[in-house]
């Protein structure tokens, strides 16, 4: 028996569903480019960022440093990326695209993002704030819960 949407199990339902999908497509269109979900997610940072550290990269995308540190090692293997010390600090490495990273994200990033952006652009402003509230609101929430089933 299929929930109405005015159901709160419902409304988890179709949350769940479109989150899986959207998740299904940008994993299918970085499989199509010769990366994972996660290797896009990180070259978008570091094609976005021009220079930041794995930390930075792991903070902004909410993955593991270990993970991070494998996909810049696979980036490094590729030479899409090189890493520089930091002026300040001398222990942090900067991450940053060679000219080759640079080619290979400006043909992988900038038409994900177009497409991003046209979806975007295809809603309403006032509705996408509505969303990126409602976004944060539950990510806010979402985060407390969770972290209460893990300690």
């Amino acid at each position: 028996m299929r929930k109405k949407s005015n159901d709160l199990d419902g409304q988890i339902q179709i949350c769940f569903t479109f989150m899986q999908k959207m998740e299904q497509l940008v994993a299918e269109y970085a499989r199509k480019k010769g990366l994972t979900y996660t290797g896009l997610m990180v070259l978008r940072i570091i094609y976005g960022e021009k220079c930041c550290t794995q930390k930075q990269i792991s903070d902004m995308t909410s993955y593991p440093k270990q993970t991070v540190n494998m996909i810049i090692r696979g980036f490094l293997e590729k030479e899409w990326v090189e890493l520089k010390e930091s002026k300040e600090d001398r222990r942090i490495k900067m991450v940053r695209l060679t000219p080759e990273g640079m080619a290979f994200a400006t043909k992988t990033i900038e038409p994900f993002l177009t497409c991003v952006r046209i979806v975007f652009g295809a809603v309403d402003a006032e509705d996408r704030m509505g969303m990126a509230k409602a976004l944060a609101a539950f990510d806010d929430a979402f985060s407390t819960e969770i972290k209460g089933l893990l300690s």
